[in-house]
């Protein structure tokens, strides 16, 4: 499936959706104690969207593509420029050191991709995550590389994955 990007759009719903996503992985890790003090750059998280905008009408432009990218496309680009960007913050001393706050921009960043191409973060299995967010952590990837990744996820665990479309 190829889909068609405003960017204004893109925008306000990329903002709104990383938000959601970012609440609920803060909520769901949030044990008293534990995460306490968890801010969002918002201007951060501006700029990695509109550079993930850049790279989607490079992309075209570059491959030649007429007006269509395919959505694992564009979450790689969404999310090699979210994961990049130091967009959660916080101010507590402790959840600096704890490990799951250490790559929590890329564990969102990962999840809002899913989100993107229709797969629930839960439907991957863990080693499959692990791997991928280890990869996106510790070594070279690029947007491209990330949007091979996400249409492989779609082709694999979407659940339309295997049905004949209309």
């Amino acid at each position: 499936m190829s889909v068609t990007i405003d960017s204004d759009e893109f925008l306000k719903t990329g903002g709104d959706v990383y938000l959601k996503v970012c609440n609920r992985l803060v909520n769901l890790l949030n044990h008293p104690g534990k995460l306490t003090n968890v801010h969002i750059s918002i201007i951060a998280l501006k700029f990695a969207l509109v550079d993930a905008i850049q790279d989607i009408e490079f992309l075209k432009k570059r491959r030649q593509y007429s007006t269509h990218l395919s959505e694992g496309k564009i979450a790689g680009c969404l999310v090699f420029r979210l994961s990049r960007r130091y967009i959660i913050h916080t101010t507590d001393m402790n959840l600096i050191e704890y490990p799951i706050f250490l790559k929590l921009n890329y564990l969102v960043a990962f999840a809002l991709g899913l989100r993107y191409i229709g797969i629930d973060y839960k439907n991957i299995e863990s080693s499959i995550r692990n791997e991928i967010i280890f990869t996106m952590i510790c070594r070279h990837v690029n947007q491209e590389t990330l949007g091979i990744v996400f249409d492989n996820l779609r082709q694999r665990f979407h659940p339309n994955a295997g049905k004949p479309s209309r």
